[in-house]
């Protein structure tokens, strides 16, 4: 119980005290009486890549209205062109896994079910190009110079490796039109705000998971099922943590290029150390000097953009997390004594 109580106090700590003692009193409230307002419940709807995908869609046509767009395109818009990179991007690491699963001995079932996966990503992939060379025709020469480093190797490089070159890969290699980079840098925000919830989102799944196996799986065919539940979920872990990875290495080169301060007192490196619950100490963390990670205390996005209500929202979300984790806690100590 210990640990929970110190992350729930940690939290506490970071925060002012009458906000403090303004979210106790909703939580108790609705503690003691169900009908009242849910303090679990988001308030803010917190930042999309589907809502910013949105606002850059209406933003493109207040552009057009005004005569300041500057699409090349009718059917493939700058906002287009680097939300579906973002998408082949995702792709590419999804088929990433799934030949990392593969094996000599795999059947051929398998064989071409991925075989079709790769073809079908790479017809992709080239028809983008055609249309990213509309918008950065100089990526051109960085592509003839990927070919000529890479015409020498034995085997063909798979397609989970094609440099897509989105801006935040060209850096400043070539010239190109920064209002892409601004485009991308507002996908790659929201990409790591969701990122981040779904890895804190599957981190309490699997540690539900882990605790009621502990405590109520017995037999063979029960314990399977388990393993195969928690490993699923590792799965989404994983794959949380990747997306979140490369969105943040894509931050770094964007931030550069838009000269860019600040964020990164929100957005950090993610260590695998800090791929931890909420009530999880570091390896090597004493019972009473746990440390919180950071992706259980940051703002995210909304404390990159000074949103005071998402600021909030979001704290709040953290310390109701807490305070559940605490409770619980407390519970399965007095169920256990």
């Amino acid at each position: 119980m210990v640990d929970h109580v110190i992350a729930h106090d940690e939290l506490d700590e970071s925060l002012p005290p009458a906000t403090i003692l303004n979210w106790t009193t909703e939580v108790e409230a609705w503690e003691n009486d169900p009908s009242q307002p849910n303090p679990y419940e988001v308030r803010v709807a917190l930042p999309t890549q589907a809502a910013v995908r949105r606002s850059l869609a209406e933003e493109e046509a207040s552009d057009l209205a005004a005569g300041r767009d500057f699409a090349l395109d009718v059917n493939v818009t700058p906002c287009v062109l680097i939300a579906t990179g973002l998408d082949l991007e995702a792709e590419q690491r999804s088929v990433k896994v799934e030949t990392s699963k593969l094996w000599l001995h795999s059947q051929d079932r398998q064989k071409t079910k991925l075989q079709l996966r790769n073809n079908a990503l790479s017809w992709k992939i080239a028809t983008w190009t055609q249309h990213q060379l509309l918008y950065t025709p100089a990526v051109v020469v960085l592509r003839r110079q990927d070919v000529q480093a890479t015409e020498n190797q034995t085997t063909a490089r798979p397609v989970h490796e094609y440099p897509l070159w989105l801006p935040s890969q060209i850096k400043l290699q070539v010239p190109f039109d920064k209002r892409l980079a601004e485009i991308e840098w507002k996908l790659r925000l929201a990409q790591s705000d969701e990122a981040l919830d779904g890895l804190r989102r599957n981190l309490q799944v699997r540690s539900h998971l882990f605790k009621f196996k502990d405590r109520f799986v017995r037999g063979q065919h029960a314990n399977t099922w388990a393993r195969n539940a928690i490993a699923t979920v590792q799965a989404r872990i994983d794959a949380c943590a990747e997306e979140y990875r490369a969105s943040y290495g894509a931050l770094v080169s964007l931030g550069v290029i838009l000269k860019k301060v600040g964020w990164q007192q929100q957005l950090l490196p993610l260590a695998q150390a800090d791929i931890r619950e909420i009530s999880e100490g570091e390896e090597g963390d004493s019972e009473g000097r746990r440390r919180l990670s950071w992706i259980w205390r940051t703002m995210g996005v909304a404390g990159i953009e000074g949103s005071a209500a998402k600021c909030v929202q979001h704290a709040h979300q953290r310390i109701a997390d807490a305070r559940a984790a605490s409770a619980a806690a407390a519970i399965a100590s007095g169920i256990n004594m």
